[in-house]
Parts: C-alpha cells; structure tokens; sequence
C-alpha cells in the first residue's frame, strides 16, 4: 500500500524528485560512491607510456649480453638449512622497530609526519562541520520535499527549507543530538576489538596464527552482538528527521520520545520496508561499478549519482508514507497531538 501510494504521487513530481535527488546526493556524497578500480589500467598505461618515451628508458646491458659471460650455477648446499629460530625472528623485530624509531629521530621525517597528521585532523574538523551544519539539515530538508509532495506543494527550493531563519539552528541541534546518540552505541563494538587486542597480548609470540584463529572466533561473533543494540536505536530514532522537518522547532528530548514510543513494534515493519529495495540499490551499485570500469572514476561516479537519483525518488517518497503511517498512529494513540506535528 505504502508503495502504491508512492507510485501515484511519483506520477505529479517524479522529475522534479529526480532533479533534488541528484543535487542531495552530490552535496552529501549519499549513494555517489563508487569503486576506484577502474583507474589502476589508466594509471598502469600512463605509467607505462612516459616510461616507454623516456630518453633514459634504454639499458646497457654490456658485458652480460653473451651467455658466456655469466655464471648461471646456483649452490644451493648453502641454502639447505634456511629454517628460522624463535631468536630469528625476535631479531628481525627488534631490527624492524630500531629502524623505525631511527627514521622518528630523523628531524625532517617528523616534521612530515606532524604536517600529514596536521592535515587528516584539520580535514576530520572540516568533514565534521559540513555535515553538522550543512549536510544535516539538508536531510532534513530532503525529507520535506517528499512529505510535502505527497499534497502537491513540493519545489526544488524544499530542499534548503531548514535553513530559513528560525528552522536552522533547531534543526541543527535535533540532527546533532540523533547523529551523537547513534555515535556513542557504536562505541559498544570497541569492546570485541579491545578483547581482541588483549588475546593478542596475552599470547605467546610462538603460537601467532593459533592467537589469530581465537580472536576471530571470539571477537567476530561480539562484534557483530555490539552491532545490535546499534541498529535497534537506528530504527528507534528514525522518524527524528520526519518529525524535525514538520516541527522543526521542536525539542530533541520530546522528538526521541515520540519516535521512541511510536516506532514500538513497528522497527521490524521498517526494516523490512527497506530491505524490500535492496534489489534496485544493488542494481544501483553494479552500474556505477561498469560505468567507473568504461569511464573512470570521475565520469563513473557522476554517472552512478545520476543512476541512484533515479531510484531515490521513489524509495524516499515510500517512506515518507511510511512515517505518514507512523504519524497518524502516534496521533490515534496520544503519544502525539496534531499541534505537535501540524507540518502538513
């Protein structure tokens, strides 16, 4: 039903869909992503070419250029015994980080490492900010546009609907609040890893691979049990940004309430929901994988942000039918008023 009700509404405003589609994508990176593996032959025959037109690219090979010349015997009753001792291998540790502690002593190695660390945490503060104040509320308004072309009232400029005077701000601290709250139940997975860390601790150097096979089988099943408690709030959660685009005003506090209160029993529904499009996003994926292996990465990705723009339309007008449902449901049963959610 849900879908159906997508489709007909698709009908009036599916182009204008595609278009706010495509332009969310491109200012968020949602779904543009696409595999890099094109551009290794690009690079190999570009490689290969200035090597091939270089005026250095010819080799004397001088006295070696008659077999007489060199010995090809090869004793291989000096190589019988190449088996290493425990001592062996502890030197050749001891040598790898002696070295590596030499090249930190270097004063100009240093200074390179202080520059590239510089530079990955000022483009962590960088990435972070964008999506706080800009990439967020254009979520936010990216769901408006769907609920309010469901009546018909939709243009493109929905899409920056929160970043009118008086909607900002409000919606920047909802946004913050869910994004920090999803963030902090995925620290849970740091719990496998650091026992993970400890097996190998504890291990004896001599049994590497037996240490290796325990911590797979003991931190790969936690893992995947952190994940849970993870997921299960992602659903809880996930009408905050509905909720926020028709009440944009509203407190973080009482928007987690609703969508807490609404979404009881109703997260299976919306997974579900979801994974029923699973087929159009895979498709999604396997053409912007041939278009990056035809055209390279560059063309490839504009050409799987134009293929996904296709198929977001219709799978976010679906849910916002879905939180429609929802909405409707946490009116009927007074978890929420019609003052409250009066968006539409």
């Amino acid at each position: 039903m849900l879908k159906e009700n997508a489709k007909a509404a698709l009908k009036n405003f599916y182009w204008p869909a595609f278009l706010v589609s495509l332009i969310f994508i491109l200012l968020t990176g949602t779904g543009s992503s696409s595999s890099g593996g094109g551009s290794s032959d690009e690079f190999i025959n570009e490689y290969y070419n200035n090597y091939s037109n270089s005026s250095d690219s010819s080799y004397d090979y001088g006295d070696y250029s008659s077999d007489d010349d060199y010995d090809y015997s090869y004793d291989y009753d000096d190589d019988i015994d190449s088996s290493f001792s425990q001592d062996d291998y502890e030197q050749i540790f001891n040598d790898m980080f002696s070295g590596f502690g030499d090249m930190l002593g270097d004063t100009s190695v240093s200074a390179i490492i202080s520059v590239a660390i510089a530079v990955v945490i000022i483009v962590m503060i960088v990435t972070l900010a964008y999506n706080i104040f800009f990439a967020n509320p254009l979520t936010v308004g990216y769901n408006n546009f769907f609920l309010n072309a469901r009546t018909g009232n939709a243009g493109v400029g929905e899409l920056f609907s929160q970043f009118k005077h008086g909607h900002y701000m409000a919606t920047v601290k909802n946004m913050f609040f869910l994004k920090l709250r999803l963030f902090l139940w995925s620290l849970l997975v740091l719990i496998p890893i650091g026992i993970g860390i400890l097996i190998f601790a504890k291990s004896d150097s001599r049994d590497i691979m037996g240490s290796l096979v325990l911590a797979i089988l003991i931190v790969l099943p936690l893992y995947f049990v952190a994940l849970i408690p993870q997921i299960i709030k992602k659903y809880e959660y996930f009408l905050v940004p509905y909720i926020t685009a028709e009440n944009p005003n509203i407190t973080p506090n009482r928007a987690f309430e609703i969508s807490s209160q609404t979404m009881k029993g109703e997260k299976m529904h919306c997974f579900g929901l979801q994974m029923s499009f699973i087929g159009w996003l895979i498709l999604g994926g396997l053409a912007g994988s041939i278009f990056t292996a035809f055209l390279g990465v560059l063309l490839g990705s504009a050409a799987t942000a134009a293929g996904m723009a296709l198929i977001y339309p219709y799978l976010y007008a679906t849910l916002a039918e879905f939180y429609c449902c929802m909405k409707e449901k946490a009116i009927a049963t007074g978890i929420s008023s019609r003052d409250e959610l009066d968006g539409l």
